[in-house]
Protein backbone atom coordinates (compact mmCIF):
# COMPACT_ATOMS: atom_id res chain seq x y z
CA UNK A 1 0.00 0.00 0.00
CA UNK A 2 1.24 3.53 -0.38
CA UNK A 3 1.79 5.79 2.72
CA UNK A 4 0.79 8.97 2.80
CA UNK A 5 1.99 10.13 6.12
CA UNK A 6 2.94 8.51 9.01
CA UNK A 7 -0.92 6.78 10.17
CA UNK A 8 -2.87 6.95 6.85
CA UNK A 9 -2.47 4.40 3.93
CA UNK A 10 -5.25 4.52 1.06
CA UNK A 11 -5.71 1.04 -1.03
CA UNK A 12 -5.95 1.81 -4.78
CA UNK A 13 -8.26 0.16 -6.93
CA UNK A 14 -7.43 -3.56 -6.89
CA UNK A 15 -4.75 -3.65 -4.33
CA UNK A 16 -4.72 -5.92 -1.50
CA UNK A 17 -6.69 -3.52 1.39
CA UNK A 18 -5.46 -4.41 5.10
CA UNK A 19 -7.48 -3.32 8.39
CA UNK A 20 -4.79 -3.74 11.14
CA UNK A 21 -6.56 -1.55 13.82
CA UNK A 22 -3.90 -1.66 16.33
CA UNK A 23 -0.99 0.10 15.16
CA UNK A 24 -2.71 2.79 12.01
CA UNK A 25 -5.06 4.32 10.04
CA UNK A 26 -6.42 2.66 6.70
CA UNK A 27 -9.11 4.49 4.48
CA UNK A 28 -10.88 3.15 1.54
CA UNK A 29 -13.92 3.86 -0.04
CA UNK A 30 -15.14 5.56 3.09
CA UNK A 31 -13.49 3.47 5.98
CA UNK A 32 -10.91 5.92 8.03
CA UNK A 33 -10.02 3.77 11.42
CA UNK A 34 -8.51 5.72 14.11
CA UNK A 35 -5.56 4.32 15.73
CA UNK A 36 -7.12 3.76 19.10
CA UNK A 37 -8.29 0.88 17.41
CA UNK A 38 -12.16 2.06 16.38
CA UNK A 39 -13.29 2.62 13.21
CA UNK A 40 -16.67 3.69 11.61
CA UNK A 41 -17.19 3.43 7.94
CA UNK A 42 -20.59 4.58 5.68
CA UNK A 43 -19.87 4.17 1.88
CA UNK A 44 -20.99 6.83 -0.32
CA UNK A 45 -24.17 6.72 -3.13
CA UNK A 46 -23.92 2.79 -4.55
CA UNK A 47 -20.37 2.02 -2.31
CA UNK A 48 -19.33 -0.36 -0.07
CA UNK A 49 -18.83 1.05 3.66
CA UNK A 50 -15.15 -1.01 3.26
CA UNK A 51 -14.74 -1.98 -0.73
CA UNK A 52 -15.45 -1.12 -3.40
CA UNK A 53 -17.46 1.86 -5.02
CA UNK A 54 -20.32 2.04 -7.70
CA UNK A 55 -19.23 0.27 -10.69
CA UNK A 56 -15.64 -0.29 -9.59
CA UNK A 57 -13.42 -2.64 -8.46
CA UNK A 58 -11.02 -3.48 -5.38
CA UNK A 59 -8.46 -6.00 -4.44
CA UNK A 60 -8.70 -8.56 -0.83
CA UNK A 61 -10.34 -6.82 2.11
CA UNK A 62 -8.56 -8.49 5.20
CA UNK A 63 -9.16 -7.40 8.77
CA UNK A 64 -7.25 -8.61 11.42
CA UNK A 65 -8.01 -6.48 14.58
CA UNK A 66 -9.87 -3.52 16.13
CA UNK A 67 -14.08 -2.22 16.51
CA UNK A 68 -15.22 -1.82 13.16
CA UNK A 69 -18.50 -0.68 12.20
CA UNK A 70 -19.28 -0.60 8.88
CA UNK A 71 -22.44 0.46 6.63
CA UNK A 72 -22.87 0.16 3.00
CA UNK A 73 -24.25 2.60 0.61
CA UNK A 74 -27.95 3.06 -1.49
CA UNK A 75 -27.83 -0.69 -3.39
CA UNK A 76 -24.19 -1.22 -1.35
CA UNK A 77 -22.80 -4.02 1.30
CA UNK A 78 -20.87 -2.99 4.36
CA UNK A 79 -18.07 -4.71 3.71
CA UNK A 80 -17.22 -5.76 0.35
CA UNK A 81 -18.60 -4.16 -3.17
CA UNK A 82 -20.75 -1.42 -4.40
CA UNK A 83 -23.51 -1.54 -6.64
CA UNK A 84 -22.38 -3.36 -9.84
CA UNK A 85 -18.94 -3.61 -8.10
CA UNK A 86 -16.13 -6.09 -7.54
CA UNK A 87 -13.83 -7.15 -4.99
CA UNK A 88 -11.53 -10.26 -4.09
CA UNK A 89 -11.46 -12.03 -1.37
CA UNK A 90 -12.70 -10.85 2.40
CA UNK A 91 -10.91 -12.01 5.42
CA UNK A 92 -11.82 -11.23 9.21
CA UNK A 93 -9.56 -13.09 11.87
CA UNK A 94 -9.95 -10.82 14.86
CA UNK A 95 -11.92 -7.69 16.22
CA UNK A 96 -15.02 -6.58 16.92
CA UNK A 97 -17.13 -6.40 13.41
CA UNK A 98 -20.47 -5.04 12.43
CA UNK A 99 -21.51 -4.64 8.98
CA UNK A 100 -24.35 -3.60 7.51
CA UNK A 101 -26.13 -3.63 3.99
CA UNK A 102 -28.14 -1.31 2.29
CA UNK A 103 -31.04 -1.85 -0.04
CA UNK A 104 -30.15 -4.96 -1.97
CA UNK A 105 -26.58 -5.12 -0.14
CA UNK A 106 -25.07 -8.10 1.54
CA UNK A 107 -23.78 -6.68 5.29
CA UNK A 108 -20.56 -8.68 4.84
CA UNK A 109 -20.84 -9.87 0.52
CA UNK A 110 -21.70 -8.38 -2.26
CA UNK A 111 -24.00 -5.09 -3.45
CA UNK A 112 -26.70 -5.22 -5.98
CA UNK A 113 -25.50 -7.49 -9.54
CA UNK A 114 -21.88 -7.43 -7.91
CA UNK A 115 -18.95 -10.12 -7.02
CA UNK A 116 -16.89 -10.87 -4.64
CA UNK A 117 -14.04 -13.74 -4.04
CA UNK A 118 -14.18 -16.07 -1.22
CA UNK A 119 -15.25 -14.79 2.28
CA UNK A 120 -13.63 -16.18 5.79
CA UNK A 121 -14.10 -15.59 9.06
CA UNK A 122 -11.33 -17.50 11.28
CA UNK A 123 -11.75 -14.88 14.88
CA UNK A 124 -13.58 -12.19 16.71
CA UNK A 125 -16.53 -11.39 17.28
CA UNK A 126 -18.42 -10.31 13.69
CA UNK A 127 -22.35 -9.39 13.45
CA UNK A 128 -23.51 -8.83 9.58
CA UNK A 129 -27.05 -7.63 8.66
CA UNK A 130 -28.45 -7.65 4.96
CA UNK A 131 -30.09 -4.69 3.41
CA UNK A 132 -33.54 -5.13 1.70
CA UNK A 133 -33.47 -9.07 -0.10
CA UNK A 134 -29.75 -9.42 0.61
CA UNK A 135 -28.17 -11.92 3.00
CA UNK A 136 -26.20 -11.08 6.38
CA UNK A 137 -23.04 -12.86 4.75
CA UNK A 138 -22.71 -13.56 0.73
CA UNK A 139 -24.63 -11.74 -1.73
CA UNK A 140 -26.55 -9.00 -2.27
CA UNK A 141 -29.74 -9.02 -4.83
CA UNK A 142 -27.82 -10.78 -8.10
CA UNK A 143 -24.81 -11.33 -6.88
CA UNK A 144 -22.33 -14.03 -7.06
CA UNK A 145 -19.79 -14.72 -4.16
CA UNK A 146 -17.15 -17.58 -3.92
CA UNK A 147 -16.70 -19.79 -1.19
CA UNK A 148 -17.71 -19.10 2.25
CA UNK A 149 -16.19 -20.15 5.17
CA UNK A 150 -16.45 -19.35 9.01
CA UNK A 151 -13.92 -21.56 11.15
CA UNK A 152 -13.61 -19.38 14.49
CA UNK A 153 -15.09 -16.55 16.38
CA UNK A 154 -18.82 -15.43 17.28
CA UNK A 155 -20.93 -14.86 14.72
CA UNK A 156 -24.17 -13.50 14.06
CA UNK A 157 -25.95 -13.37 10.37
CA UNK A 158 -29.08 -11.91 9.44
CA UNK A 159 -30.61 -12.22 5.90
CA UNK A 160 -33.51 -9.89 4.97
CA UNK A 161 -36.68 -10.59 3.13
CA UNK A 162 -35.53 -13.26 0.04
CA UNK A 163 -32.28 -13.01 1.91
CA UNK A 164 -30.67 -16.05 3.99
CA UNK A 165 -28.91 -15.61 6.86
CA UNK A 166 -25.44 -16.86 5.32
CA UNK A 167 -25.59 -17.70 1.30
CA UNK A 168 -27.76 -15.50 -1.50
CA UNK A 169 -29.64 -12.56 -1.39
CA UNK A 170 -32.51 -12.78 -4.28
CA UNK A 171 -31.14 -14.99 -7.07
CA UNK A 172 -28.20 -14.62 -5.70
CA UNK A 173 -25.44 -17.42 -6.64
CA UNK A 174 -22.64 -18.55 -3.64
CA UNK A 175 -20.14 -21.09 -3.66
CA UNK A 176 -19.38 -23.67 -1.13
CA UNK A 177 -20.80 -23.13 2.44
CA UNK A 178 -18.43 -24.22 5.40
CA UNK A 179 -19.14 -24.20 9.15
CA UNK A 180 -16.39 -25.79 11.27
CA UNK A 181 -16.50 -27.37 14.74
CA UNK A 182 -13.68 -24.38 15.73
CA UNK A 183 -16.38 -21.88 15.65
CA UNK A 184 -17.51 -20.46 19.06
CA UNK A 185 -21.22 -19.84 18.01
CA UNK A 186 -23.05 -19.11 14.83
CA UNK A 187 -26.27 -17.94 15.09
CA UNK A 188 -28.11 -17.20 11.89
CA UNK A 189 -31.53 -15.44 11.07
CA UNK A 190 -33.11 -15.61 7.22
CA UNK A 191 -35.25 -12.93 6.10
CA UNK A 192 -39.19 -12.82 6.29
CA UNK A 193 -39.46 -14.42 2.60
CA UNK A 194 -36.99 -17.04 2.69
CA UNK A 195 -37.27 -20.47 2.62
CA UNK A 196 -33.56 -21.36 4.30
CA UNK A 197 -31.44 -20.17 6.85
CA UNK A 198 -27.92 -21.15 5.50
CA UNK A 199 -27.30 -21.64 1.52
CA UNK A 200 -29.65 -20.66 -1.10
CA UNK A 201 -32.24 -18.26 -0.03
CA UNK A 202 -35.49 -19.79 -1.86
CA UNK A 203 -36.15 -23.25 -3.19
CA UNK A 204 -35.79 -21.82 -6.91
CA UNK A 205 -33.77 -22.91 -10.19
CA UNK A 206 -32.39 -18.71 -10.14
CA UNK A 207 -31.17 -19.15 -6.36
CA UNK A 208 -27.91 -21.42 -6.90
CA UNK A 209 -25.38 -22.30 -3.86
CA UNK A 210 -22.65 -25.37 -4.25
CA UNK A 211 -22.25 -27.60 -0.58
CA UNK A 212 -23.03 -26.34 2.96
CA UNK A 213 -21.15 -28.40 5.45
CA UNK A 214 -21.52 -27.79 8.94
CA UNK A 215 -19.15 -29.75 11.19
CA UNK A 216 -18.79 -32.75 10.11
CA UNK A 217 -21.99 -33.64 7.97
CA UNK A 218 -22.81 -32.30 4.13
CA UNK A 219 -26.35 -30.85 4.44
CA UNK A 220 -26.53 -29.61 0.86
CA UNK A 221 -25.10 -31.46 -2.01
CA UNK A 222 -25.06 -28.41 -4.23
CA UNK A 223 -28.09 -30.13 -6.21
CA UNK A 224 -30.27 -31.65 -3.15
CA UNK A 225 -30.13 -31.74 0.20
CA UNK A 226 -28.77 -34.16 2.48
CA UNK A 227 -29.32 -35.98 6.21
CA UNK A 228 -32.54 -33.49 6.45
CA UNK A 229 -31.10 -30.62 5.80
CA UNK A 230 -34.56 -29.61 4.34
CA UNK A 231 -35.71 -28.85 7.47
CA UNK A 232 -32.17 -28.32 9.35
CA UNK A 233 -31.22 -25.01 7.61
CA UNK A 234 -34.95 -23.84 7.60
CA UNK A 235 -34.45 -23.46 10.90
CA UNK A 236 -34.46 -19.53 12.33
CA UNK A 237 -32.66 -18.96 14.72
CA UNK A 238 -30.50 -21.61 13.48
CA UNK A 239 -27.80 -21.64 16.52
CA UNK A 240 -24.67 -23.49 15.97
CA UNK A 241 -22.61 -24.12 19.20
CA UNK A 242 -19.92 -27.40 18.62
Amino acid sequence: MMETNKYLYEAPQAEVLTVKMEESVCESSGFQASRNGYGTASGGKRSAGIGSGNSSTCGDITIIGGTITATGGNHSAGIGTGRMGACGNISISGGTVTATGSNGGAGIGTGVQATCGNISISGGTTTATGGDYSAGIGTGTGGTCGDIKISGGTITATGSDEGAGIGTGCTGTCDDITITDNVTSVTVNKGGKADYTIGKSINMNDYICGTVKIGDNIYYDGSSFQNGGDIYLADSPFIYQP
